[in-house]
This record gives C-alpha cells, structure tokens and sequence, in this order.
C-alpha cells in the first residue's frame, strides 16, 4: 500500500494498488522529465532526493536508466512518457527511480533569483552539491550573473528563501539549509539581495551595468511610447517613417497594385458597430437569448469568508449567461482533475477563452458585435451552453443602462466603481477570473455558491478591426533596394471568423502554459516584414492580450488599480520583474482604430502633469499606499515616459537649431519681395513684370542643400 500526500507526478494523479512497500512522498514535484522530491517519511532513506539534468536525460522526458549492477538485473529503456506512471504494471519504474535518486541524493536543483537595489534578476537555473555553502554559492552566482568571477562578498549581500524572508547564515550548507526552501518549477529557491552601484559599498571586480542590461525589465528602453498619452510629438521622433520607404515601394516589395494583400478589405468597422440588423442590437436572433437576468459575483482576497475585495453583477440574456456558467464548470472540472497543469485540454484550446471588453463612453461607437462573420462568426443555436465563446462588456455603472438600450443582447460586467482609469477595470476583470463566487440569494437567505473562476481570458479594446494571417513567401531581395524586405503575405477570407481562428492558434501553443502573458502582431503597414512567427519575452503586448491568471497569481502580478494610462505595459514589466515569460504571435496580425471620443479620453487630455499626481501616471495618495515594490515599478515607468520626453525635447531643439539659418533666408526673401513690390507701385511701373523681378532673386538665392533642408 502506498500513500501520497501533496505530491504529483506530472498531472497529479498517482496509482493505486497492492504493493508490499509502503513510501510517503511529501512536496514532491515532476516537470517536464526532471525530479526533485523532498522526503518526510519514507523506507527508502534519506533526507532530500534531488536529481540533475544529466541524470534525467534531455527536458522532452527521456530518461536514460543508470548502469545495473552485478547483482541486480539491467532495466532496459523507458518509454516517452518518461516517469508517468499510470496502472500496476509499472513497478518497474518505480523501481528505477528508486535506484536514480539514490545516486542523486547529494546533488539538488536550485534555482537563484537575484535582487539589485529594487531590479529583480531573472532565475538561475543550477546543479550543486547539498555539502556547498550557501557563501561559495553566491559566490557562483556573481560569476554567471554579474560577470564578477572573484569578488568580495559585500556585507549588505544577503541570502533568503522568500521576498522579505529572514537571511539565512552563509556559513550554512545547501543539506542544512534545505527544509526552509521553496520549490519554484520543481526547484528548490533561493533569493540573493546584492547592493547596487548606489550604496556605498560596491563590488570589486568588473562593473555591474554590463550585467544591468540583461536585465528583462530593461525591455522598456527600447520600447516606443505611445504620442496620444506622453508628451511626445511623432514627427520629431521620426516615428513611423522609413528612409527607404520609397525604395521598397518602387522595387516591389510592398507588392504591386491589385494584389491581395496590399489593397485590404473595407467595410469590417461597421460589421462592428452597432446596428439594426445586427442580433445583438435587437434583430432576429435578440429573441431566442431569453430575458435579462442578473448574477451577483463576490471577490475575497482567499478563501470564502475571508476578507472580501469587492462586488460585481453580470447582467445580460438568460443564454449568454448559461453560457458563461457552463463555461465555468468546464475549466473546475479540468482543474479537479489535475488536466490544467499540463494546460488547458482539446476541447477548451477549440473555443476560444472568455472574452472581456472594457469600454467607457462608446455605447454607439464601440466594436462589441464579435458574432460579426470576420469576429466569431453568428451563433449556432442548435449547440448547448459552453460550446461557443463567451464575450463579456465591461462597463461603469453610471453607463450600463446606456449600453443596454444599444446593445440589449451584449452580456454586461458591471464595475463596482467609476471613473477610476483603465487598470482598475483591467484590475476588476483578472480579479473576478481568478477569486470570484457567485453569491446566491433566495429571500432573506444568502449564501456564497460556486466559483466562477476562468484560468486563461482574453481582454481586448473595444476599437479592434480585423485580424489577418501572415504567411511565409519565398521573395528574391534585389541588391538596389535597403532595408528589410516583405518575407510574408497577408491572407483573410469573406465569411471566415478571422478573430476566432488568431485566438485559437495562440491557445494551442504547446507550451501556453509557461507563459503568463500572450498576445499578437499591431500591423501598422510593416507586419509582412516581420520574420519570425514567435517571439519570447517582448513588452509590445497591447489591445488583445491572453491573460495565465493561475500563473499571474502563483508570479503575483497583477494590474494596478489606481494607474491611469500605460497599464498594460506595466503588467509585462512586472511579469518579467518577477522571473515571468511572455508570448507574441507573429503568425497573426490585428488592425484597430484609433477614435477620438470616449476610451480614454481623459487620460489623453491629461497628459501635462498637476503637483496632485505622480507624471500624470496616478495622484499621490493612491502612490504612497501601495507596497514598496509597487511603487518601484512606478517609479521605472515614469522614468521611461520621462526619458522618452526628455529626448523629444533634445531632437525638437536640435531640428530648430538646424533649420535656423533655413528660416532667417525665407524671412530675408519675403522681405526684400515686400520692399521690392512697395517701390514698384509708387514708381507706377507694372505690377506683373515687378512682381516676377523681385521673385527672381529671392528664389534663385535659395540653394540645393538649403531646399532638401
């Protein structure tokens, strides 16, 4: 008889059967072919069992079986599946991990995050001995991380098993210091605190910046800021301009007239926009959905009866919101049965996840039909709740009654404040698919029901257009032409659910689950020149973005509430802060509009700074509430809009400099042609050939160099 307790192997289900052996796996973890398990009581001997990479073959699950000895029988090779261990049968298995982690119960995993002044260094992923101490460990990784190879400890260095967690000894070995660490993806963590470059100790050896500009949170100095909310002109900067634009154009680059692909498809805003044929808006298909309802959802900060965050209501048709509760036991039932570790299953990565739309003041103007024939195509009634997506508008309360006259078949989430910017409403959504209740009332009873919980959640801008298909094409480049050459085309069809098919190939992504944050392509005219169909950690994550609430939580990042603008670019700062990952598609690309009312257009107002408010970014109070480490991501973001305003102001001063000497000639010819016209007309000569005399010089005193300027 066996028992396994808070243990998993792979999907968390173990076996269970006649054995004459009788093991306790505590805290134990297997991901992704490699073993860590920490032992409490067992008959197999001792303390912490910790195997290394080159034990357990490659990350794919290819165990390769140790050399048997004389006086046991050889194991031969071990299917794909690795150690997953599914009926009786498999006692062999057992067996041979038994033997493996024999041979590895003096080596553990570790993985090492770093903290630099207020920067959190990604993960360091290493093997070590359990006898190393924790100083000749940190040792190691000033090494690899910080390019420090022989370097002084400084005294302000400490090392911790938790964010704020006490300091443990550096005298202690890694075996000693053991039963204290977390496991962190099936390693055992560790956190280093190194002082920055502004204390007053620094490190001796090499400089610490060469280290600093690895660092993922990094990423937004290379970013580009969005004009409408900075204080940053687009011509300045050059934004959007290419030098050989023309070049490509002229070579064929960019495709010629009447190819698909160049000339895009018109007419997908007003398939959006509301209107009388549209079912959503009181057509033929409003009828079917039944009457409005109203579902109360609760928010505790844990468990229910905890403390509680807020409340939320979801009103809309009876069928949409059937739907959005079939859709919510369909991912419990996946998590009770251990399936979402892995990732969500076939018939979930189909349909595309729940989708929420925040939108403020564009009742008539928003892009909310998403059963448009380009979107998600018009709904099959013949199907049963949770079988099609569910689309959720998110709105203020003092709109909703707004929204529900233009579009009384939309399935409403009612905010519990107003005006309080977009990161709360963002903040509300990921909050509400990762702690709701629903809270159920029958008369003067009231209980809290089920959870209504979504791990993965698209949250899209209520202005997106289209999305297309880019696909590879094999081109000539020319020699003539410069600069980057189309390597892809873009292809879309008449009736086909364009929305549907981008957001389910993001979903089937074999490894969604490790990242935390996904989202797609902005074409802006340049998509087809992109070459890759997938990139790794970037932070050009805006308007539909794919949301791991189960990772979020686990990373602890989520929106800020009070935050005004850039809110998205904060969440994938603060997920990469913390050791995250994040995904962009570049197989497919979206366009959406950029309108001028409604959104946030206060925001955009506001873009000059008061004494009341942090850049603009929140007001002070909101700022000095906020936890340390919120605050320092602040902090970084508001440095970024600064220096990116800051090199506005020095390329806005260096073009007028520039253009000077331009300026003095053309107030130089007006006048002499001002003077020259005044002296024809008193002299009564003829206004026409004066004229022409005295534009002659004044054009002709212009140079080649001076026009191109």
């Amino acid at each position: 008889r066996r028992r396994f307790t808070n243990g998993a192997l792979l999907k968390g289900r173990l076996p269970r059967g006649r054995a004459t052996v009788r093991r306790s796996f505590t805290n134990g973890a297997l991901s992704r072919g490699k073993v860590l398990m920490a032992c409490g009581e067992t008959n197999l001997g001792g303390d912490t069992l910790a195997c290394s990479d080159t034990d357990l073959g490659s990350d794919t699950g290819d165990l390769v079986p140790p050399p048997a000895s004389a006086s046991e029988p050889a194991l031969g090779p071990l299917p794909d599946q690795g150690l997953v261990v599914r009926p009786m049968r498999h006692l062999l298995k057992l067996e041979f991990m038994r033997r493996l982690m024999s041979r590895a119960s003096h080596r553990a995993l570790l993985s090492v995050s770093g903290i630099i002044g207020q920067r959190m260094l990604p993960a360091w992923n290493v093997t070590v001995s359990m006898d190393l101490s924790l100083h000749g460990l940190v040792t190691k990784w000033a090494a690899a991380i910080l390019n420090l190879p022989d370097v002084d400890i400084p005294p302000e260095a400490c090392v911790s098993a938790r964010r704020r967690g006490a300091s443990l000894s550096l005298d202690k070995t890694v075996a000693e210091v053991r039963p204290q660490l977390p496991i962190w993806a099936g390693r055992l963590g560790l956190i280093v605190s190194w002082p920055s470059q502004d204390d007053g100790s620094k490190p001796t050896g090499r400089a610490v910046p060469s280290a600093s500009s690895r660092k993922p949170a990094n990423g937004l100095n290379s970013l580009r800021i969005s004009t409408r909310y900075a204080e940053v002109d687009r011509n300045v900067m050059g934004y959007n301009k290419s030098s050989t634009f023309a070049g490509k154009v002229a070579a064929g680059f960019y495709g010629l007239v009447g190819d698909k692909g160049v000339h895009l498809p018109c007419g997908y805003g007003d398939n959006l926009r509301p209107s009388p044929k549209c079912d959503l808006c009181g057509g033929d298909g409003l009828h079917w959905r039944g009457p409005i309802v109203t579902r109360e959802l609760v928010v505790f900060s844990g468990e229910p009866g905890s403390h509680e965050l807020f409340r939320a209501r979801l009103v809309g048709p009876r069928a949409s919101v059937e739907n959005w509760a079939a859709t919510a036991r369909k991912f419990h039932r996946e998590k009770d049965l251990g399936h979402l570790a892995e990732g969500p299953g076939p018939n979930l990565r189909n349909v595309p996840f729940p989708v929420f739309i925040p939108s403020v003041g564009r009742a008539k103007s928003a892009h909310l039909n998403w059963e448009a024939p380009h979107a998600f195509g018009p709904l099959d009634r013949s199907k049963e709740p949770g079988t099609w997506p569910v689309v959720i508008v998110v709105v203020e309360p003092h709109e909703e009654e707004r929204y529900k006259t233009v579009w009384p078949g939309a399935l409403l989430l009612v905010l519990p404040r107003r005006r309080l910017g977009p990161g709360y409403a963002r903040w509300v959504v990921q909050m509400v698919c990762s702690k709701a209740y629903e809270w159920k009332s029958a008369g003067n009873r009231s209980r809290c029901g089920s959870p209504r919980r979504f791990p993965w959640s698209w949250i899209c801008d209520d202005n997106l257009l289209c999305f297309f298909r880019l696909v590879g094409e094999a081109k000539q480049s020319s020699k003539e032409a410069r600069g980057t050459v189309v390597h892809k085309r873009r292809e879309w069809g008449e009736g086909i659910p364009m929305f549907w098919e981008a957001m389910v190939a993001v979903q089937q992504h074999p490894n969604l689950v490790r990242f935390a944050i996904a989202g797609f392509l902005r074409d802006d005219g340049t998509a087809t020149c992109k070459k890759k169909d997938w990139r790794l950690d970037v932070l050009s994550l805006y308007k539909v973005v794919l949301l791991n609430n189960r990772l979020l939580k686990r990373l602890g990042v989520e929106y800020l509430p009070g935050l005004q603008k850039f809110e998205d670019i904060y969440l994938n700062n603060s997920v990469q802060r913390r050791g995250g990952q994040s995904l962009k598609c570049q197989c497919y690309c979206f366009r959406a509009m950029q309108l001028a009312k409604g959104g946030c257009e206060e925001q955009r107002r506001s873009r000059k700074r008061c004494s009341a408010s942090i850049g603009g970014l929140m007001d002070i109070k909101t700022f000095e509430s906020m936890s340390r480490d919120k605050q320092d991501a602040v902090k970084e973001l508001l440095d970024w809009v600064r220096l990116r305003e800051r090199q506005c102001q020095i390329k806005r001063r260096k073009l007028q400099e520039d253009s000077a000497p331009l300026t003095k000639l053309l107030a130089g010819g007006q006048a002499g042609e001002g003077c020259a016209a005044s002296s024809a007309s008193k002299e009564g000569n003829s206004t026409g050939r004066l004229s022409m005399s005295a534009q002659g010089p004044a054009a002709g005193s212009l140079s080649d160099s001076d026009i191109s300027v």
